[in-house]
């Protein structure tokens, strides 16, 4: 048992993203530019994140009924809590404590964003309950090009009352 522990230590230490992590922190640090080559190519992989994001959550989608995907109560209640009530609560959060406007937008805006496509990619690869994870994705994508613009307006109306 010990043994395993301290082989899922190092798994999770030593994986693809916190190696990333830790050289992106280094060259940042020590201040090393790399060449044009790479951080064109690294900025072209980037730029490439979303869009085959999309196309992974849209072929997702074909394997969900439509019913299954638009008419399910859980992930209109998943839509509330992530979009409204959690930025709501962020926007309280703030003004009580008296934070920076700037940084009450950001916070609100962050809080506000969309469930990410990683939730419905991570579901596929654990096996677990994808098409509700694609329902969420999608949904609450959705739903976000409403509930952003009135919590911006909502930010900015208590953010006047100041």
């Amino acid at each position: 048992s010990q043994r395993k522990d301290g082989k899922a230590f190092r798994k999770a230490i030593f994986n693809p993203g916190t190696l990333a992590a830790l050289a992106g922190f280094l060259l940042f640090v020590l201040n090393i530019r790399l060449p044009g080559v790479v951080t064109n190519t690294m900025s072209d992989i980037a730029n490439l994140t979303f869009p085959l994001s999309m196309i992974i959550i849209g072929s997702m989608m074909k394997n969900v009924p439509l019913k299954k995907l638009f008419f399910n109560l859980d992930v209109y209640l998943y839509s509330l809590v992530k979009l409204i009530i959690i930025p709501f609560l962020v926007l309280m959060f703030c003004m009580i404590f008296n934070v920076d406007k700037g940084m009450t937008y950001i916070c609100v805006i962050m809080s506000a964003m969309p469930a990410a496509a990683k939730a419905a990619i991570m579901s596929e690869i654990y096996k677990s309950d994808t098409p509700l994870a694609v329902s969420c994705v999608e949904v609450s994508t959705v739903l976000s090009v409403v509930t952003v613009p009135l919590l911006l307006y909502l930010t900015e109306f208590a953010l006047s009352l100041r």
